[in-house]
């Protein structure tokens, strides 16, 4: 379940009170290393009345992902004593500073 609730029952609310329900996400539901946004629905139902509420629920999991322009980098055929340079554009995807080596 990506999204927790402390509670499932039923709950009687008296004219003029409050109730808090605490809600948690779970970023490791997946443990891949992916970027992804979760998006849900909480739905409020009334035991003696059909109106339905309810509330979207949104958690974004983020890593610091890069992703490269080639998979694959081919030199060919290099002559003795020569040297060949290839260039990979490399592009960060996630809404965070990467630093990598």
């Amino acid at each position: 379940m990506l999204f927790l609730f402390s509670s499932l029952q039923s709950v009687h609310l008296d004219t003029g009170k409050k109730y808090t329900l605490r809600i948690r996400f779970d970023p490791a539901y997946k443990d891949d290393l992916h970027i992804r946004t979760i998006d849900e629905v909480l739905h409020i139902r009334y035991k003696e009345h059909p109106h339905v509420d309810y509330i979207a629920l949104r958690g974004e999991v983020y890593f610091p992902n890069l992703e490269f322009e080639k998979s694959v980098m081919d030199f060919g055929c290099i002559l003795n004593d020569t040297e060949v340079t290839r260039y990979v554009n490399i592009t960060n995807n996630s809404p965070m500073v990467v630093k990598y080596r």
